[in-house]
């Protein structure tokens, strides 16, 4: 017997519905160029450093990504530095358990304080790094892959 098609809903990997006022930050060229630089002057994952994992995040390829501490859907600030942070990209990065986390809780995962312009930043940002701490097989599995990576002549 013939059956008609469901209507499928577009998936959405967790992802929270953006607001107006977050689509018009982040479809801006001026978030695009400060993501590029901030990513070119600090070329490495803040949280992974943190513990001694060297992960390139550089511009290209979606290696890393300009990620808001305090997200903008719970207030942060767009564009202060100290609400930004170079996370890593890819299966099991940093910014996907971070934005993970977030997703769980519904809430910002550091305590935070109001910049100059009423925006929240965070109080303190080594909290987020013992937030994400990164389990030892995954610092063993990043610690090999950049070994395979780097070639001999």
């Amino acid at each position: 017997m013939p059956t008609l098609p469901r209507n499928k809903k577009p998936y959405q990997r967790g992802k929270q519905l953006k607001s107006e006022s977050m689509k018009e930050v982040y479809s801006k060229n001026k978030h695009k160029e400060l993501s590029h630089k901030y990513r070119k002057f600090n070329p490495l994952c803040e949280v992974c450093g943190y513990y001694g994992i060297l992960t390139d995040i550089t511009p290209g390829k979606r290696k890393g990504s300009l990620d808001h501490i305090i997200p903008l859907t719970f207030g942060g600030s767009p564009d202060n530095p100290e609400n930004l942070m170079g996370l890593c990209e890819g299966e099991n990065s940093c910014h996907r358990r971070k934005s993970a986390l977030e997703n769980k809780f519904n809430r910002a995962l550091i305590s935070s304080k109001k910049d100059g312009a009423g925006n929240f930043v965070p109080v303190d940002r080594k909290h987020i790094y013992q937030i994400l701490k990164p389990d030892q097989n995954e610092a063993d599995k990043k610690t090999r892959q950049d070994d395979e990576e780097i070639h001999y002549f």
